[in-house]
């Protein structure tokens, strides 16, 4: 083979190691539901289920690295089952004091990244959860690695946990300038939604007429704010986390399911005309959140806060629908809940702009092609 064409296949076949980290409370249910069953399946079968419950990126990534070439494979290294009992478990948080857990957890989950990629030495860490690793365990492992790239796309943890990246990749504009103001790389990188899920929740009626799904921490007060005024003129079924922070006669609560994740989550989507989203308040300006993929990718129509950067993703008004205050977001939900038409047609609009380009592959090749120019 000729020497050119030796580099450039070494150029762009990569290999990937994929640290992801899952909620607790999505562990607990998930060994719960196994029951003893688990005591009878290979480590091999119980990832194969865990990654089936679709919680956050699941495979998406490693399948679609896969499918253009690539070596990838997801951990999930906060998995008890994967330790082999090196960490503590859920069940023990709360009995044994937490800073011990978490100190005893992170030592052990580097202790596990570390034997990962000193096995493997793959040419890209990739990190889902910047704030699993210290500067220090970054550098031990870099010995082994060609690149160490982290996610972000939350509030920016203190500066010792991003300094040993090489790269950091995030879905907020502005977080790009202040994390190269820091002294460390980082690029812009897009959300995603899986097609193949349409493979695994077919067409079916759409029963709730609104839904929200997401959170209700203090990160979230603003669009907290919003839903609170909505829900006093509109009934919106909501789904998600930390609802223990809201007012217990909160509007919010009234219409309150439970949380929602992974599968559960893409079943009720799949059953909703519309879903209202809005983001983070770290997010300022810009619209980065997953619901814009997921809501869209599922067929609902899609609701959601209008941001600057809105139109470089959906068009207003032909692929989703954008709302300024809670009494404009009244006025859309009645609107289009009377129209199911005009609902249908942009609903359906939002779903192929996001199936052709918000998908995962397209994504991953957005994402190889920033982490060659670091190699």
């Amino acid at each position: 083979m000729p020497t050119d064409n030796i580099i450039a296949t070494w150029v762009r076949n990569l290999s990937f190691l994929i640290i992801d980290t899952y909620y607790p409370q999505v562990l607990t249910e998930f060994y719960s539901r196994l029951g003893e069953r688990v005591n009878r399946m290979s480590y091999s079968q119980i990832k194969r289920e865990l990654l089936n419950l679709r919680f956050g990126t699941s495979d998406y990534y490693s399948r679609n690295l896969r499918k253009l070439g690539h070596e990838a494979e997801e951990v999930i290294i906060n998995d008890e089952r994967f330790f082999r009992g090196s960490i503590i478990p859920n069940k023990y948080v709360g009995v044994v004091p937490a800073v011990l857990v978490n100190s005893v957890n992170q030592w052990n989950m580097f202790k596990q990244v570390e034997r990962l990629v000193v096995s493997r030495k793959p040419d890209v860490l990739y990190v889902q959860n910047i704030s699993l690793l210290w500067e220090s365990n970054l550098r031990k492992l870099k010995r082994h690695c060609r690149l160490i790239v982290g996610q972000i796309a939350a509030p920016l943890p203190p500066r010792i946990f991003l300094e040993g990246y090489d790269l950091i990749l995030t879905s907020l504009p502005h977080f790009v300038s202040r994390i190269n103001n820091l002294g460390v790389n980082s690029e812009y990188l897009k959300i995603g939604f899986e097609v193949s899920l349409l493979n695994e929740f077919k067409p079916t009626e759409r029963k709730y007429d609104v839904v929200f799904i997401g959170g209700f921490t203090p990160h979230h007060s603003s669009g907290n704010e919003v839903l609170e005024e909505v829900s006093k003129r509109i009934k919106i079924d909501y789904w998600g986390y930390g609802t223990e922070h809201l007012n217990p006669r909160s509007e919010i609560i009234k219409s309150y399911h439970g949380p929602s994740w992974g599968r559960n989550m893409y079943k009720i989507l799949n059953q909703a005309k519309i879903c209202v989203n809005r983001h983070i308040d770290i997010a300022d300006g810009y619209a980065n959140n997953m619901r814009l993929y997921e809501a869209t990718g599922m067929g609902a129509l899609l609701v959601t806060d209008n941001k600057m950067n809105i139109t470089e993703l959906f068009a207003p008004g032909k692929e989703i629908i954008v709302y300024d205050n809670s009494a404009d977001l009244v006025s859309k939900i009645e609107y289009y809940l009377r129209h199911p038409r005009e609902r249908e047609k942009i609903a359906a609009a939002g779903q192929r702009r996001t199936l052709k380009d918000h998908n995962y592959e397209v994504r991953m090749r957005e994402m190889t092609a920033i982490v060659k120019k670091y190699l």
